[in-house]
C-alpha cells in the first residue's frame, strides 16, 4: 500500500515539474520577443546568413543577455532542487524547454523558420555557435528527457549517483556538439584572423570581412552525432548502475 508520504512526494515532485516547465517556457516567448524586435532592426527581409555586423556595444549587450539568461535558468535550478545531480537535471529540463518554446514563438510570430534544416544562430559565448534548427531542439529534447529520467529514479528510491563513467561520457558528449556548433566560425577566425595576423597581412579587418560574407552550407552532423550518443551512453550507464543499486557516488 501507498503511504501518505510518497503520494505527498509525488504530487511535490510533479508540481515542481510543472512550474518550472511553465517557468521556462515563458522565458523562452520572452526570448523570442526580443529576437523579433532584433531581427526586425537588423533583418527586416527576414533573417538568413551572412551575418550583419553588429556595433561592439551592441555585440557586448547582447552576450550579457544571454549569461543573464543562464543565470536565469540557473538560479531557479538552485532553488527548486535539494540534490546537486537534481539541480543539474532541473538545469536541463529548464533549458530544454526554455530552448524548445523559443522556436515555437518563432514560428507562430515570425513563421520561421521555414524548415528544420533552416540555419539559425544559436550563441555567441565565447563566439557563434550555428546549425540547422534540428540540431539543438534534438539537444533540448534529450535533455528533457534526461532530466525526467533522473527525477524518476530519484523519487522511486533509487541511489541516483553519477559515477565517473557517466560523468566523463556526458562531458565528452557535450564538447563534441559544442565543437559542431561552432566549427564553421572557429575556421573563420583561424584562416581569417590569426593567420592573417601572424602572416602580417593586409591591414584591413579581414576576420570582420569574412564574417560578413560567409554564408554556412555543411554542418558537422558525425561530430554532432558522436556528441549525441555519448550523451545517451551517459544516460543508460547512470540507470544500469541505478538499478544495480548505486554505483560510483561522484556527484
Amino acid at each position: 500500500m501507498v503511504s501518505r508520504s510518497e503520494i505527498s512526494s509525488f504530487y511535490s515532485e510533479n508540481r515542481k515539474l510543472i512550474i518550472s516547465a511553465i517557468f521556462a517556457f515563458a522565458m523562452g516567448i520572452l526570448e523570442t520577443i526580443v529576437v523579433v524586435y532584433l531581427r526586425q532592426i537588423y533583418y527586416p527581409e527576414g533573417f538568413d546568413f551572412p551575418l550583419k555586423a553588429f556595433s561592439l556595444n551592441l555585440l557586448t549587450i547582447e552576450v550579457i543577455r544571454e549569461a543573464a539568461t543562464l543565470v536565469m535558468l540557473g538560479t531557479v535550478a538552485l532553488i527548486i532542487a535539494k540534490k546537486w545531480r537534481l539541480k543539474f537535471a532541473y538545469f536541463f529540463l529548464l533549458f530544454g524547454v526554455w530552448d524548445i518554446s523559443y522556436y515555437i514563438g518563432l514560428k507562430i510570430f515570425l513563421d520561421w523558420p521555414l524548415s528544420l534544416f533552416t540555419w539559425d544562430l544559436l550563441f555567441l559565448i565565447p563566439l557563434p555557435w550555428i546549425s540547422p534548427v534540428l540540431a539543438p531542439i534534438i539537444v533540448a529534447i534529450s535533455m528533457i528527457i534526461y532530466t525526467l529520467i533522473v527525477i524518476k529514479l530519484d523519487k522511486s528510491g533509487y541511489k541516483t549517483r553519477f559515477g565517473l563513467k557517466e560523468i566523463v561520457l556526458m562531458i565528452l558528449g557535450g564538447i563534441a556538439i559544442f565543437i559542431s556548433f561552432v566549427w564553421n566560425y572557429t575556421q573563420i577566425i583561424f584562416e581569417n584572423s590569426l593567420l592573417s595576423k601572424f602572416l602580417s597581412l593586409a591591414k584591413t579587418d579581414t576576420f570582420q570581412i569574412a564574417i560578413e560574407q560567409y554564408k554556412p552550407v555543411n554542418f558537422k552532423w558525425g561530430i554532432y552525432l558522436v556528441g549525441l550518443l555519448l550523451i545517451y551512453a551517459s544516460l543508460i550507464f547512470f540507470i544500469i548502475h541505478c538499478k544495480k543499486g548505486g554505483g560510483n557516488e561522484s556527484v
